[in-house]
């Protein structure tokens, strides 16, 4: 069966991605190990033993998952049958402004898949999720997903203000204005990451405050049928080759898990 694996840019990522898949109940692995058709997920700095020979690359996270990918899909034994997703932040470090960042970071990604030999990689992200090798029989389907939505700038904690549910829009609102005045205030954090705080601002006033965004989505803080997070989820069942009752129901009919 196919080896399935999903690679994000961090732990937080991961937890997220698990929260996800264990609400639609895809198939998952045990922590540490690699089951064929069941999912595994990870980052590169995890514990499988793919990565351990990227522990010691002293480098930024875009570096390392950009190593990951080539690690990742360069053994000989791979099969056109597995399958490949990496989910990357839409910014980069060295733009001149937020869609300039998102251009770069696409550009990045999509040379180094053509170098690997993807022939199929669009010059443009698909809004629904990029899949590529569909049509070569000589390596994996891989598949890319920029956070938060294939189409707007941003990383995790964008996609995380995605599942705020409508009724908590006045605490989201809040928890924004609390985050700007405590950066006028002396807030250490840096400007950019002003969605971080913002986010983790609207978390810690929930019945179990300060949980972060994987157990938000177990706990319902934050909503996992909402139409971005199931956007994510057909991504990753077309990737995978896989299905999710709950996926296909209406919004009325998910309530109970």
């Amino acid at each position: 069966m196919a080896r399935l694996r999903l690679v994000g840019e961090g732990p937080d990522d991961a937890a997220v991605f698990v929260a996800l898949v264990k609400r639609y109940k895809l198939p998952l692995a045990e922590k540490g190990k690699e089951v064929p058709g069941k999912l595994v997920i990870e980052f590169p700095g995890g514990d499988t033993a793919v990565l351990r020979t990227l522990r010691n690359i002293d480098e930024n996270e875009d570096r390392r998952l950009e190593e990951h990918i080539r690690t990742l899909l360069k053994p000989a034994d791979l099969t056109s049958e597995d399958r490949f997703g990496f989910v990357v932040d839409a910014d980069h470090p060295s733009a001149t402004d937020p869609d300039d960042g998102f251009r770069r970071r696409w550009n990045q990604v999509r040379e180094n898949l053509r170098q690997i030999g993807y022939t199929d990689v669009p010059k443009d992200p698909d809004p629904a999720g990029t899949i590529v090798g569909q049509n070569q029989d000589d390596r994996p389907w891989v598949g890319i997903w920029l956070m938060p939505d294939n189409r707007s700038p941003g990383k995790l904690e964008d996609f995380a203000r995605r599942l705020v549910k409508s009724e908590d829009e006045g605490l989201w609102a809040h928890a924004g204005q609390s985050t700007d005045e405590a950066l006028s205030k002396g807030a250490r954090f840096a400007p950019k990451d002003q969605i971080k705080g913002h986010v983790h601002a609207f978390l810690a006033w929930h019945d179990v405050p300060g949980v972060p965004m994987g157990l938000a989505i177990t706990k319902t803080f934050l909503d996992a049928d909402s139409a971005h997070a199931r956007d994510f989820v057909a991504w990753m069942c077309r990737l995978y080759g896989l299905s999710s009752p709950r996926l296909n129901s209406s919004q009325s009919d998910a309530v109970i898990s």
